[in-house]
């Protein structure tokens, strides 16, 4: 696994065609996460470094936008032990 931030002209240099760049606001930096074998996909959002940063999550909604969808959920992270 690969993690970069790039410009949103570096982004489009590397992935020309990525799959979500018009939904994504016009940030200074955006994080790809490449796996190999996978498509890398850029986001604005917040990562986990490790599932165990995770306490619970909420579901909120689910909105159906034509073809595709948007989960919107709440995370808790773990208290600090």
């Amino acid at each position: 696994m690969i993690v970069e931030e790039l410009s949103r002209n570096e982004l489009l240099d590397r992935i020309p065609n990525a799959p979500n760049i018009h939904r994504l606001p016009n940030l200074e930096k955006y994080r790809i996460v490449t796996i190999e074998g996978c498509q890398p996909i850029p986001c604005g959002g917040t990562h986990l470094r490790n599932i165990r940063e995770i306490g619970s999550v909420r579901l909120v909604r689910i909105e159906q936008l034509g073809d595709e969808y948007r989960v919107c959920y709440d995370v808790t992270p773990e208290p600090f032990q």
